[in-house]
């Protein structure tokens, strides 16, 4: 009985419509290759050599390969710490962000790191920072936000660094460095590197968000009186800087700078901000201008202020009130603009800027195009083109890498018809040049874009023009395009256009009787 009832139970079961329905839902093998999955065995495998350093949990992980994002949710480090007992040292964060360049930007390398309502634990302190902390009432560090960026342009070389920390009722502590250039020379009978940067700038700024309030209970009364907390700082900051010795031009106004941000704090001031101000940036900073403090010190001509430089150079509020309005005067044109564009003088405002700087571009300002171009070539890439072809061709060639970048972005019709609009018909007059130098040195200039508006169909015109003369090099700029196009899979549409231009260089060269006055020079 048992026999007969088993296989019609199973087929039963086999049968109803949950099993059904899952079998017609079987994943594939293919399903399994996502970019979640993907993203996560990384994870899982960073996550195991962490490991090795430190005890680390957390509750879920959510990856996103495409925009290089990692998400971890309840974070939990206890780091080995030389000096630390184990497990008094525990950092504890809500949620942490891992950030890397998105898939389609093979040129950078990004990565931010970011912690939302982290709580570090008062042993995981330096020792000598825990009698000062503890003095002022705090004992674990709530930390409401941090962010820790580093941005590496590969072609470049340059990299950008930015962080900002913010504890929750202290201090709010904002930091960038902007480096032209990174380099590691080695030196090949020691085997040793020697690290070298080309420095711009770098700005450090800290808001008290309470701190000054905790730290009054330490602080003896006469440093809250503005006039001796001047004249402590400045004492103290000399001694550090002089040693004794006269201070340069340079470090006298590092210490009057501080002695006023300590009377101005002593009053109620909530910010202090360092910024270098160097004059011929970059700066070379290794080792051995490490190793010379004074003159490195001279080099940055750091400032101590409670206002960032870009507040004081901010565009005048009448003259944004006249952007606003249509009535900007000419001269401000370009840098209005350039702040509007930036964000840096005034805050970001894109469509208006592009309203103050197209005309500019339209007369051939290398810079207004440019500027343009880098702020619409992910929003209007056509219009970007434009003004791309404008700037390279006015002297701008450090836009030629954007350039080529949005000209592969868009069709092929596009690109034509806004070359052919970047040209006026003068520029393909047959009696423009009388020498073959002259029409193969245009048709360079046409292909590539420096000196003259990019436009294949007039490259192609030029180097026809000249070939037709003899000019074997021309001839082979003109059998490249071909060959470009072809390999762009664009033969078909680009032998159309060709063959009107081939048409019109035949009859300019008799019209022009261009081969007679060749031959008579």
């Amino acid at each position: 009985m048992r026999r007969f009832i088993t296989p019609v139970v199973l087929s039963f079961l086999l049968s109803s419509p949950a099993l059904s329905q899952q079998a017609q839902n079987q994943p594939s093998i293919w399903s399994l290759f996502t970019f979640e999955r993907l993203g996560n065995a990384v994870f899982s495998q960073l996550m195991m050599s962490a490991r090795a350093f430190a005890d680390i949990r957390y509750q879920a992980v959510q990856a996103d390969l495409m925009s290089g994002q990692m998400g971890i949710v309840g974070l939990e480090v206890i780091p080995n710490l030389p000096g630390v007992a184990a497990g008094a040292c525990v950092i504890r964060a809500q949620r942490a962000t891992l950030r890397g360049a998105p898939l389609d930007q093979v040129d950078q390398m990004r990565v931010k790191v970011s912690l939302d309502n982290a709580v570090v634990d008062f042993d995981c302190l330096p020792a000598e920072a825990r009698p000062m902390v503890g003095m002022v009432g705090i004992t674990d560090i709530m930390i409401d936000r941090l962010d820790l960026m580093v941005d590496y342009n590969m072609p470049q070389g340059s990299a950008t660094i930015e962080f900002e920390a913010g504890v929750n009722g202290l201090v709010r502590v904002i930091g960038d460095v902007d480096l032209d250039y990174i380099s590691y020379r080695m030196d090949f009978e020691t085997e040793e590197s020697d690290p070298s940067a080309q420095l711009r700038s770098a700005r450090l700024q800290i808001e008290d968000m309470g701190l000054a309030a905790q730290a009054e209970r330490i602080l003896p009364p006469e440093m809250r009186e503005p006039a001796t907390a001047s004249a402590m700082v400045e004492q103290n900051l000399a001694a550090m800087l002089g040693g004794g010795a006269p201070l340069g031009p340079v470090q006298q106004q590092l210490v009057t700078d501080a002695g006023k941000v300590a009377a101005t704090l002593a009053q109620g001031g909530t910010r202090i901000v360092l910024e270098t101000n160097i004059q011929d940036a970059p700066l070379t900073v290794n080792e051995a201008s490490l190793s010379d403090p004074t003159a490195l010190i001279t080099a940055l001509a750091p400032r101590i202020s409670n206002t960032p430089m870009a507040l004081l150079s901010n565009i005048p509020r009448d003259i944004l009130i006249a952007a606003t309005k249509g009535k900007l005067a000419d001269e401000d044109r370009l840098p209005v603009g350039r702040a509007l564009i930036t964000g840096i003088g005034a805050p970001r405002d894109r469509d208006l800027a592009a309203q103050i700087l197209a005309p500019l571009s339209k007369e051939g300002n290398a810079e207004a195009g440019l500027l343009l171009a880098e702020a619409f070539q992910d929003i209007n890439p056509d219009l970007a083109y434009r003004d791309a072809l404008t700037a390279v061709a006015t002297g701008r060639a450090d836009g030629l890498a954007l350039l080529d970048r949005l000209e592969d972005s868009l069709i092929f019709d596009v690109v034509m018809d806004i070359q052919s609009g970047a040209v006026p018909d003068a520029l393909r007059a047959p009696d423009r040049f009388t020498t073959l130098a002259q029409m193969r040195s245009a048709a360079r200039a046409h292909t590539t874009g420096l000196g003259a508006p990019r436009s294949y169909e007039t490259a192609y015109f030029w180097a026809s023009m000249a070939a037709a003369g003899g000019d074997s090099a021309a001839a082979a700029l003109r059998d490249d395009l071909d060959e470009r196009m072809r390999l762009r899979g664009l033969a078909e549409p680009w032998a159309v256009r060709t063959a009107k231009i081939e048409r019109d260089v035949l009859l300019g060269w008799i019209k022009s009787d261009l081969a007679q006055k060749l031959q008579q020079q």
